[in-house]
């Protein structure tokens, strides 16, 4: 009889790559999975993968057996989607992963609602750039990612399905002091003689930007890095820097009286999206995260 715990890893092993991420994804040591590996390649008979630089490659074995028991789980996952869909109570663990600026201004938000709404429903976050956060759940370490669209979503190692939860404006944040901070809204060459702030850390949001201003017409003065936005927003007020930030990474600081936030004209955006493995938003307690982040997100809650 086939070991099934040994065939998951197999499967496992296909989709992610590596022993290493296997391990990683298990929550085990590499030498355990390799073990288990060997019993399995025992069990059939046949080597069913070999060690190379990069990784692993499956045999013509290896890939045959791969095929059938990728199947076989896709079915056992639909299962216990159906049977966890049946029940109308929201229980149950959930791992989720978000970007920076969402984990400051939606995250907490989301989770107190949640905690209110669905009191059986235990909740589990790890802040993940949106790359990271792909590769998590691919890897089975989470179950929902939020990401923004700018992540790599064109060669997944496994089939996921990818929905959008809303939209995350950019606005300019100036001191209160600042020439323009009275105006509603604003041209990115307005700010084109001031001195910025950019988190250039962040390439995928600094190339945006920046982009943008060259198209503006100027290069921005960049005489400040910080990843945090609490360093940002600092900078802004006590030295007279001038930003553009995303704004659910400002939720925190609506209230401060000491900065301006400004619409942009023409408007600079990014779309927010939910990653899950198909078939995983039929369980009730993720459709109620996701239903709850994107209620937080666009400002229905």
């Amino acid at each position: 009889m086939l070991n099934l715990t040994r065939l998951r890893l197999l499967n496992e092993l296909t989709t992610l790559g590596t022993i290493t991420a296997v391990a990683r994804a298990r929550g085990t040591t590499r030498p355990a999975v390799s073990q288990q590996l060997a019993l399995l390649e025992k069990e059939v008979g046949s080597t069913l993968f070999e060690r190379t630089s990069s990784g692993i490659r499956m045999t013509t074995e290896g890939e045959r057996l791969s095929s059938r028991i990728g199947a076989l789980f896709d079915m056992v996952e639909d299962i216990e989607a159906e049977l966890a869909s049946s029940s109308d109570v929201v229980v149950g663990q959930v791992r989720l992963s978000a970007f920076g600026s969402f984990s400051t201004g939606i995250v907490p938000t989301a989770f107190s609602i949640l905690r209110q709404l669905h009191p059986r429903l235990t909740l589990m976050f790890t802040e993940y750039a949106s790359q990271d956060g792909i590769r998590a759940v691919v890897a089975r370490e989470i179950d929902i990612a939020i990401i923004d669209e700018w992540a790599d979503i064109q060669r997944p190692a496994r089939s996921l399905e990818i929905s959008t939860l809303g939209t995350d404006d950019f606005v300019a944040v100036v001191s209160r002091e600042h020439p323009l901070a009275n105006r509603k809204t604003i041209h990115l060459a307005d700010l084109a003689d001031d001195m910025w702030a950019i988190n250039q850390g962040a390439a995928p949001y600094r190339s945006i930007l920046l982009n943008a201003c060259f198209t503006a017409g100027f290069t921005p003065k960049e005489v400040c890095n910080c990843r945090n936005v609490s360093a940002i927003i600092e900078f802004i007020k006590k030295i007279g820097l001038v930003s553009v930030l995303p704004s659910l990474s400002l939720q925190p600081f609506l209230d401060d009286d000491q900065i301006r936030l400004i619409a942009l004209s023409p408007s600079l955006s990014r779309e927010i999206r939910v990653v899950t493995l198909p078939g995983a938003l039929k369980r009730r307690s993720l459709n109620a995260i996701v239903q709850t982040l994107g209620d937080v997100t666009k400002g229905r809650r």
